[in-house]
Parts: C-alpha cells; structure tokens; sequence
C-alpha cells in the first residue's frame, strides 16, 4: 500500500483545487486550510490512502459538513461535532471505523475531514461520492450506486447529537436532516454508515483528492512562474471559459437551509451578459436563453487574475471573475445518476443535459512521489 502522507505545500493545492472543484459551494476553504497546516505544524499527520487499497477489514465513514455555506463561513465547527457523529455511528452499528472520506471534494468539505482524521490518528481515501460539491444528500455516487445511507448521524456545536437509524427513503433523510441543520444554527456535522472497504472502493469516485492537488499545483506553479493561472487551467482540465466580466446582479439569501439566488456576470464593454442561479452551488449559466453549462458539469467562478475560486458567500457587486465550465466525472452521466445530479433533479424540467468536455481522471498522487 502507498500512503501520501501531505505537507503544507500539498495542503495549499488541494485546499485550491477543493475550492474550484467546489462549484460555489462546500464552504470557503481558507479556515480549514489554516486548520489542516496548524495539525501539521502540532506534529499530526495527514495520510491519504488510494481507494484500491480498501479491504473488506476497512469499515470508511463519510464525513461532511451540512447547512448552509454562508453561516459555515461566519461560524466555523467548535471541533467536537464529527467526534459525536462518529461515536454515535459506531455505537450504533459495533463496527470501528479505520478511515474517514469526505462524501463532497468541493470546497471546505473537501479537507475537514482531513484535520478530523489528524487528530483521530486515521488515514483519509483518496475518494469521494461527487468529484465537485453538491447541496443535497442523495446526490452522491455511493447513493447512486446503490448503498444504503442509513443509518446517519448529525451534531451540531452545542453537544446536540441525532441518529437516523433507518428511514422510509433518501428524500426523507434529507428533509429531516435539513430540518434539523437549521435548528441547529443553519450548519451541522453529518455522516453515515460507515461502509466496507470494498463497496466504498465500488461505489465511490476514485482519487479526487489527486484531482484536487493537480488543479492547484497547476494554478499555484502558474502564479509562481508569472504566467496567467486560468490558463494553466484551462489547459490540464476538460474546461471553457464561459464569460470574463464583473458580477452586476446579485440576489441571494438563506432559505430553507440553501444558499439560493442568481446573479448576472457582464463582459466588458456590456456587450454580453450571463446568468447563472444558485443552490448552494453554481447550477446552471444561461446567455439569454441559451444554456451554457449545466449540472452536473461545473461551474466555476475564479478571480479574473488569480484564478483563486469564488464561494457563494464570497459573491459580491463589481467583483471582476472568470467563469468557467469543467467537465464532471463519469460516474455522474449515467441515465441512473442523471436522475438523482442532473438537471431535472434541481427542477429544470425542459433542459437537456448535454455532457460538456471530456472527464480527465486523475492518478493516485501519491504513485507518482
């Protein structure tokens, strides 16, 4: 087996290519950042396993945060949540867990369980259930491909702990956990399972971590060399800049606990403008009526120079980006996963789902050391 035991610098690209894999949501990465290299710097360690390695000795528990982004970004998690979660599950099922994996690369969820598995002593899967973020639970690959998300746990910061040991459906799930996130202050620490080595290894979407670190190796190498880091960019991903121009619209709010709204992004010159709507993520751009890029493909909204990503709650009035699309994994554009990530599922009922670009999988960074 190979472990890739991370260093600051691989910490810094990661955190990077969460955000950008993040699509507007997952959280603001910056905190968690912080965090992940504090652990380092405290003597901990941060190991990352490949996906083939599992066995059926493994017993992995996804780990993410749920809520809405906006209030994660105001309120970072006290530290005792993901303990609670996962107390909670084992106790429920007698099973240890031996590794933890983020159910979303996207955005902060792509490294929290990174500093939670430091202070646990537990390696990370190089793994995820999206390949990007998405706001809901259901929509994850090891759902689409057929495990069984109960039993389920949430906490919050205030020592509140709730265990779903089965339900009626997924859809249930997620209504009673949503309930209970914003009763909780609008953001919790969720998990389920945990689940065998080898379903995690069947079911989930291989090395996104790596696929993670190449996105920000690449930008962070093209800022060091002087170069334009969006191009680097659009270089080493299946990806289109969409629009370059400053957001002029914005309407966006905490409901129901989403991040909901839309904005418009105008060319200079005002030539041209596009919008694009929002649910915690970047869901679907539009140039009028024409649909530019649609989930479950990314879009991805960068600052113009830096090429540094733009959460949802970073949005704000005259901020100058770049908008690109980015093809999704595979795993995301079968029939079967179009229903659960695709565009009907966020009820854009007459849009056909057209894949955008070709996926590039990405390698087990820790093979190529």
């Amino acid at each position: 087996m190979t472990v890739w035991s991370l260093t600051e610098c691989d910490i810094d690209c990661i955190a990077l290519g969460a955000g950008i894999l993040g699509t507007g949501g997952g959280g603001a990465v910056h905190l968690v950042q912080l965090r992940a290299k504090a652990a380092l710097r405290a003597g901990k360690e941060i190991r990352v396993i490949s996906p083939r390695d599992l066995t059926s000795d493994d017993w992995v528990l996804p780990l993410s945060a749920l809520g809405a982004p906006t209030v994660w970004h105001e309120k970072p998690f006290a530290g005792s949540e993901a303990g609670e979660v996962i107390t909670a599950l084992e106790r429920f099922t007698g099973r240890t867990v031996t590794a933890l994996m983020s159910d979303e690369v996207g955005g902060a969820n792509g490294l929290e369980h990174m500093v939670v598995a430091a202070d646990m002593g537990l390696p990370v899967v190089d793994c995820d259930g999206m390949g990007r973020a998405f706001p809901e639970v259901p929509m994850t690959t090891l759902y689409i491909n057929g495990l069984d998300l109960f039993p389920a746990a949430q906490a919050d910061d205030k020592g509140n702990v709730v265990l779903y040991p089965k339900g009626a459906s997924v859809d249930w799930l997620e209504t009673f956990c949503r309930s209970n996130a914003i009763s909780m202050g609008g953001m919790s620490m969720f998990g389920f399972g945990p689940f065998n080595g080898l379903d995690i290894g069947r079911t989930a979407i291989h090395h996104t971590i790596s696929h993670a670190w190449r996105i920000g190796h690449e930008v962070l190498s093209a800022r060091a060399n002087n170069t334009d880091p969006v191009a680097a960019l659009l270089r080493s991903e299946s990806a289109t800049a969409l629009i370059t121009g400053k957001i002029t619209a914005l309407d966006r709010e905490t409901v129901d606990g989403f991040s909901r709204g839309k904005m418009e992004i105008t060319e200079v010159g005002g030539a041209r403008t596009v919008s694009i709507d929002i649910q915690n993520e970047y869901l679907i751009a539009r140039d009028g009526h024409t649909v530019l890029c649609v989930v479950p493909d990314l879009i991805c909204l960068l600052d113009s120079e830096t090429a540094a990503p733009v959460a949802c709650e970073e949005l704000r009035f005259g901020l100058r980006v770049t908008t690109l699309a980015i093809a999704c994994s595979d795993a995301l554009r079968s029939e079967k996963a179009l229903k659960v990530v695709g565009p009907q599922a966020f009820g854009y009922g007459d849009t056909k789902y057209n894949p955008f670009g070709k996926y590039v999988p990405p390698e087990f960074h820790g093979d190529t050391k």
